[in-house]
């Protein structure tokens, strides 16, 4: 899901207040991602509110990601709650989610951690990664999180990728020692399912069957998935 999409804003001052007018828009009504080069968009309650593009970090000519300036009101107050500068940002189960410029995921106000992936959500809830340093190198732990609570669904060597489908999110990802691999987690049980290389380690070889470069390749038909390289798998089966 592309987290941010471009868009233009005007506004109008009259004695009734403010009139937005809006030429590009994600389409979210109530949840959803925002961001654009300035105005302000009221997508929810708390409201959204994109109020600038920053520069790009880093030296000119470099591929740094822009930066954005979100603000959102909590609805009972008069003056934002926040306005870090983020990367994305996306309101979902009556949080704001966003990475600030230095990786870190926040849910509202509240830092949860070193990003592992960029976040997603799905009507079924949201889908994070949180990184840390273990005895065994880099870990980033899974999460599902929804209005009444979160639920830790294990971890990972590496989370790339993120594809939200209904209530399921695809992914790559491998174990420590593991080959990259296809993943998904059904959000709607909490569970979490190695699709692809789920025994293949390095220093085996090469696989059979290509691992996908990115969701992006991913065709969907029915109960199946396939991708350039490799056979089709069911996603009503057992693990590939």
């Amino acid at each position: 899901m592309e987290m941010i999409r471009s868009l233009r804003n005007s506004w109008t001052y009259g004695a009734a207040g403010i009139v937005l007018l809006v030429t590009a828009f994600c389409g979210c009504a109530n949840e959803g991602p925002v961001a654009g080069t300035a105005g302000a968009v009221e997508t929810s309650r708390p409201a959204l509110v994109v109020a600038e593009r920053l520069w790009r970090r880093g030296p000119p000519g470099t591929d740094a990601a822009p930066a954005y300036r979100f603000e959102w009101r909590d609805g009972r107050a008069d003056s934002p709650t926040n306005n870090k500068p983020a990367r994305w940002a996306f309101f979902a189960e009556g949080h704001v989610y966003f990475e600030d410029t230095e990786g870190i995921l926040w849910r509202g106000n509240e830092g949860l951690g070193q990003a592992g992936a960029q976040a997603t959500h799905s009507p079924a809830g949201v889908f994070y990664a949180i990184q840390s340093n273990t005895q065994a190198g880099l870990e980033s732990e899974l999460f599902h999180e929804t209005r009444s609570g979160r639920v830790s669904l294990g971890t990972l060597a590496s989370v790339a990728s993120l594809r939200p489908e209904g209530e399921r999110v695809f992914f790559l990802g491998a174990r420590n020692g593991g080959w990259v691999g296809l993943w998904s987690v059904d959000l709607h049980r909490s569970e979490l399912r190695c699709l692809s290389h789920c025994d293949h380690r390095v220093g085996m070889g090469l696989p059979a069957h290509a691992s996908p470069r990115s969701t992006d390749e991913l065709v969907f038909r029915g109960d199946t998935v396939e991708w350039p390289g490799h056979p089709v798998i069911s996603l009503e089966e057992s693990a590939q």
